[in-house]
């Protein structure tokens, strides 16, 4: 079995050698994944203008859609989500976590598939510096929350399920949502170092 290796590339580069690797599978009637996913033998300066200008084309093309339906689904399930758990009825301790989480999935979907798209369109960042630095932090911060999120509830599960009364007498909506929001500013916080080091390169 060999190693997965993948060297320090940019998503576009990335997403061109998966394409690239994919054709040449096709052609060569593999059924394998191993020489897919394996770059060292790979490289986009390798290929003739013609596969490269065509692989450019189709990664612009396939990437971008693929986004838009990202984007639309996870938009709309989120928001969903979000309408439905919000409702008076449907509040508890665990619909008041997945809400938490849903806000954090649709702000990582307006903030980074768009601009990925667009990045993968025209293979350049078109929004200036401060927007980049925002988006990542915006990335950043919302990845951490979903993570703690989803830790949350399992414990919350543990509690329900495995633990006495003593215990389940703390699970109340408002504490629920008192661990939310501390989860939330002590995140935004904690990220604060990640604007710092983000910024836009023009390489010439």
């Amino acid at each position: 079995m060999e190693i997965f290796v993948i060297d320090l590339i940019t998503e576009q580069e990335y997403f061109s050698k998966v394409f690239f690797k994919l054709l040449q599978a096709t052609n060569n009637n593999e059924s394998s994944l191993d020489n897919i996913l394996f770059f060292d033998d790979f490289s986009l300066e390798s290929l003739a203008p013609h596969e490269k200008s065509t692989l450019e084309t189709v990664v612009s093309i396939v990437v971008p859609i693929t986004f838009g339906i990202v984007f639309i689904v996870g938009l709309i399930g989120n928001s969903f989500v979000i309408w439905t758990a919000s409702k008076r009825h449907m509040r508890s301790p665990t619909n008041i976590l997945i809400v938490s989480l849903a806000i954090a999935d649709l702000l990582f979907i307006i903030f980074c598939v768009p601009n990925t798209a667009v990045d993968y369109v025209t293979n350049k960042w078109l929004f200036g510096e401060a927007w980049c630095k925002l988006v990542q932090y915006v990335i950043v911060v919302t990845v951490y929350v979903s993570v703690y999120t989803l830790a949350l509830l399992s414990l919350d599960r543990f509690i329900v399920v495995i633990c006495n009364e003593t215990l389940t007498t703390f699970r109340t909506n408002r504490n629920a949502l008192v661990v939310a929001i501390f989860l939330w500013i002590l995140t935004l916080l904690s990220c604060l170092p990640v604007i710092s080091v983000h910024g836009t390169v023009e390489y010439k």
